[in-house]
């Protein structure tokens, strides 16, 4: 934006014709809420530059013309600080906006005179408004332009004082052979400035205003006892709060200033009335200096200056207020006209918003009936496959059934469900042959752990157990030729033996059935015809049954030994019905 206003005035003339165009540039410098106060200073510095440079281009080049209304619609620009500053916070105080705004007004006046060689009506009368802006920003309190932590610091510089200086040298305003009406109005805003710029804390201020207002006064002459008296008051003012501050010492500043005004224009005061014993200068008094501070410092000149100079200095700034109410009337037109402008422009943008969602209204009705239209169509589009993917299978079974001219040669077995046609007491008594029969061989093998394998996978796992039989069977040969020589002694058994066998006394081991969600202690008996387990707390299932179980032995399809809590000390039993028990032993049983 800097760019294209610096480039082209047609995009600062645009962007001047907007309503209430300042609004938004401004906001761009609003102190986030969630500010921490760690940014970065040069970004922020960056920043800041840069939006008044902007806001600058646009007052200055933008707004076109140099009549009051003009300077309205500028004065309107700096009044939308201060009422952007009474609500919100800026990442700078308001009065430095405003301040840095008028640093280079006063420049661009500078230059545009220095660069044309002449004063003309437009360059005099940007001068006389921008240094009547200046005095108006100076002269006015900072609770009305938006309160600020430090007014001092942020209305005063020594930049804005120093280009103010330089244009009125460059217009001559304190040349008295110039005649020019608004160069008195100008001279005496320029005085008012410079003496408030000495009044200021800095010794830099003070130093500089000194300087300046000693080389104005040398080359002006002054006729009105009420001016010099104001001057002198001023002055005085400046003296005494220096003097006294323990440690301040830029009272010094002000010394060749009263001196000055008093050696000058001391016949317009009664001075030698209630000062008798004023010192005058002279080449043979070497304490002319210290005797001048202390009649400055005395009761006696504290006298005059409390019942002469001062009500004399009342009745001359009184005669200032008239440009004091002009400046007040020309502030509540530039408010008059910001607050029509913020209301223009909300009211534009509330037709906008309005516009804006009737095209968002309509875009999303066509979205609808379209996002309608392309799920009819894949509705249509899916019901169409299902309808010939339907006919080309009977198709396909009509060719490759017995009398067809693809008939099938291989054998597969047919499956069958029940009829989805129902009679009168809801009865199915029809079977249909079943086309899409799943006999969940994935299922089954994951109820029964274990892995799911494809074609390739079995043919491997069916290698592997034919090698195992192979390499058993070979292992036993070897075996039985180790023991064939070997002569045992040959027993007898007698029936009464296998009767004791078969009628022995059952094994009895501390063990845990393990499940799923709970771990049941109990015991398990295990005889030669049974397996069963007796749990020892007396617990029951959610639906009502024991734990306990017996298993027969011709029931017992598989035993496998198992790892518990990384301890091989558990057996799964499985049986022929599909269903296993889990059982963990202790470490004692385990080991035996």
């Amino acid at each position: 934006l800097l760019k294209s206003v610096e480039e082209s005035q047609m995009s600062a003339t645009k962007c001047a014709h907007e309503v209430a165009w300042y609004d938004p540039i401004w906001r761009l410098l609003l102190k986030p809420q969630n500010d921490a106060g760690n940014q970065e200073t040069d970004l922020i510095q960056d920043l800041l530059e840069t939006v008044v440079k902007v806001v600058f281009k646009i007052l200055w080049f933008g707004i076109e013309g140099y009549n009051d209304e003009a300077w309205k619609a500028r004065g309107e620009v700096i009044a939308s600080v201060s009422t952007i500053s009474s609500v919100e916070d800026f990442i700078v105080p308001s009065r430095e906006l405003e301040r840095r705004l008028l640093e280079l007004s006063l420049a661009q006046v500078l230059e545009d005179i220095e660069r044309s060689g002449e004063t003309g009506v437009k360059e005099s009368m940007s001068a006389l408004q921008v240094i009547k802006l200046v005095d108006d920003f100076i002269f006015t309190s900072g609770s009305i332009a938006g309160s600020v932590e430090n007014e001092s610091l942020s209305t005063w510089s020594t930049k804005l004082v120093e280009t103010m200086v330089r244009l009125l040298g460059c217009l001559n305003v304190w040349n008295e052979s110039d005649g020019n009406p608004g160069w008195a109005e100008m001279a005496e805003m320029g005085d008012k400035i410079l003496l408030e710029f000495l009044l200021q804390d800095k010794p830099e201020f003070c130093a500089y205003s000194s300087s300046m207002i000693y080389t104005v006064w040398q080359n002006r002459q002054i006729d009105c006892q009420e001016k010099v008296c104001y001057l002198l008051g001023k002055v005085y003012e400046a003296f005494k709060i220096s003097k006294n501050k323990e440690g301040d010492s830029k009272y010094t500043f002000t010394l060749p200033l009263l001196r000055y005004i008093l050696q000058q224009y001391g016949d317009l005061v009664p001075l030698t009335t209630y000062v008798p014993d004023f010192p005058t200068r002279s080449l043979d008094n070497a304490d002319y200096e210290e005797q001048f501070l202390q009649c400055v410092d005395s009761e006696e000149f504290a006298a005059l200056m409390k019942q002469q100079i001062i009500p004399s200095m009342k009745k001359y700034q009184v005669s200032l207020a008239k440009s004091s109410i002009d400046s007040g009337r020309f502030w509540m037109e530039c408010l008059n006209g910001l607050t029509n402008s913020l209301q223009l422009r909300e009211t534009s943008e509330e037709e906008s918003k309005t516009k804006f969602q009737e095209i968002v209204v309509l875009f999303k009705e066509i979205e609808e009936t379209a996002q309608s239209d392309y799920k009819n169509r894949r509705l249509e589009e899916k019901a169409q496959y299902n309808r010939v993917l339907q006919q080309w299978q009977l198709t396909k079974r009509d060719l490759e059934s017995e009398i067809g001219i693809w008939e099938n040669r291989s054998v597969d077995e047919n499956y069958w469900k029940l009829s989805t046609t129902e009679n009168f007491s809801r009865m199915r008594l029809k079977l249909t042959p079943n086309y899409y029969f799943n006999p969940h061989i994935e299922a089954s093998r994951l109820r029964d752990t274990g892995a799911v394998t494809g074609p390739a996978d079995e043919a491997k796992v069916l290698a592997g157990a034919v090698a195992d039989q192979v390499l058993l069977k070979h292992y036993a040969a070897e075996r039985l030729e180790e023991t064939g020589n070997v002569e045992f002694p040959q027993a007898v058994e007698s029936p009464s033996a296998a009767d004791s066998v078969s009628n022995a006394a059952p094994s009895t081991f501390d063990c845990e059935l393990i499940t799923l969600m709970e771990t049941v202690p109990g015991r398990v008996n295990i005889s030669s015809t049974s397996v069963s387990f007796t749990a020892t707390e007396r617990q029951s299932v959610l639906d009502g049954s024991s734990w306990d179980f017996k298993i027969a032995l011709n029931q017992l399809r598989e035993l496998h030994l198992r790892n518990f809590n990384h301890r091989r000390s558990a057996l799964e039993f499985f049986l022929v019905d599909q269903t296993n028990y889990f059982i963990n032993f202790t470490k004692e049983v385990a080991f035996y």
